[in-house]
């Protein structure tokens, strides 16, 4: 089979790129040989091009690069689904099925991982929105099947496409490959960071990731807990670092670190060691670091709604959706001051693992790939 890198940004989508590398990492693991097209190496995980390269079941092909911003991906792949000749089916990873001007043997299939522009149209530009639409109800009604990444996301595409578009489609939950947390060494200064008592929050800062609200929840809760910490891991939206700024305490300022996007033996170094892991998400379609979280064992508070209930198995604390950063200071107080479980901790971690493991994600893709 193969799987399309085009939409691929090393250190920009972080959560389309964990997805997708942990689904070649499963497909590797069952002895499904993978070909992945790509433009530029460059944009590619440097770690993930060396583990790559020493997989016999993988191979790259190289494809015309396109200079440019994230919209060039879009020229790449409608000249590969072009060019391509294929005897197996092709998974394009990322919304996006190309136009095609001649008739393909094989099958070809595409993942759509929200409906984020229907549900936060003010986020989005017209244009955006429109093209966003007109590319999903061309993937819902000419790809072999639509890859959906939670039960969530199969409701909204019903919602806003209609049933006949939602019985296209196939819920694959992503996967998550906890072993490219663990490989190789943090870097000093996430060891020093990893040191202190602190709370972990991990996502690109999109508004509707609510990262303020943790910030102003951490404000009301430093005075009682004055060696706690803030970590937000992610790249840093204007609005956060606003945040941050805009408080009047110094000690309390300094206490919250902003890390921007880290390599994986760092991530995995911060998911070890923290107390919490806290995400108060307005939306969803899957929540890849709270799994993530939840894998290593640490207790996690998200909020009730869209995806998280489901991807987290109930196990997780919740929060109600838009509640107020009192209400997030109070859940957070409570279960810092609560006696930690290990045990159930550990039971809850073993199960996602399961249910998320890159094998088993991989073989549920296969089987799609190979029924339709």
């Amino acid at each position: 089979m193969q799987i399309p890198l085009f939409s691929l940004r090393h250190g920009t989508a972080a959560g389309l790129e964990s997805a997708v590398l942990n689904l070649i990492a499963g497909l590797t693991q069952i002895g499904t040989p993978v070909r992945l097209p790509f433009a530029s190496a460059e944009r590619l995980s440097p770690e993930f091009l060396i583990w790559a390269d020493q997989q016999r079941s993988v191979a790259f092909q190289k494809y015309p690069f396109i200079k440019g911003g994230m919209w060039t991906r879009f020229i790449e792949e409608a000249i590969f689904y072009n060019r391509v000749h294929s005897d197996g089916p092709i998974l394009f990873p990322n919304y996006f099925l190309p136009p095609t001007f001649k008739r393909h043997s094989f099958s070809s299939f595409c993942c759509i991982h929200d409906c984020q522009h229907r549900v936060f149209p003010q986020f989005f530009s017209a244009k955006k929105s429109l093209w966003l639409d007109l590319n999903f109800k061309h993937s819902l009604t000419k790809a072999a099947r639509v890859l959906l990444i939670s039960e969530f996301e199969r409701n909204q595409i019903a919602r806003f496409y209609g049933e006949p578009c939602a019985r296209n489609c196939t819920v694959v939950y992503n996967s998550v490959d906890w072993a490219r947390y663990t490989r190789g060494d943090a870097s000093p200064r996430i060891k020093s960071l990893s040191e202190k008592q602190y709370i972990l929050s991990v996502s690109h800062q999109y508004a509707h990731k609510n990262t303020v609200t943790i910030i102003d929840a951490f404000a009301l809760l430093a005075a009682d807990f004055p060696d706690l910490h803030l970590i937000l891991v992610g790249r840093e939206s204007q609005n956060v670092g606003d945040r941050i700024g805009a408080i009047d305490n110094g000690s309390v300022r300094d206490r919250i670190v902003s890390t921007g996007f880290i390599a994986d033996a760092d991530l995995g170094r911060l998911y070890e060691q923290c107390q919490l892991f806290v995400l108060a998400s307005e939306y969803e379609g899957f929540g890849m670091p709270v799994v993530e979280a939840m894998g290593f064992g640490v207790p996690v508070i998200v909020t009730d709604g869209s995806s998280l209930p489901e991807v987290t198995l109930g196990k997780a604390h919740y929060v109600a959706s838009r509640s107020s950063a009192a209400v997030w200071a109070d859940a957070i107080g409570q279960q810092l001051r609560s006696h930690r479980d290990e045990a159930n901790l550990q039971q809850n971690a073993a199960l996602v693992r399961t249910r998320f493991s890159p094998e088993t994600v991989a073989k549920a893709v296969l089987t799609c790939l190979t029924t339709y």
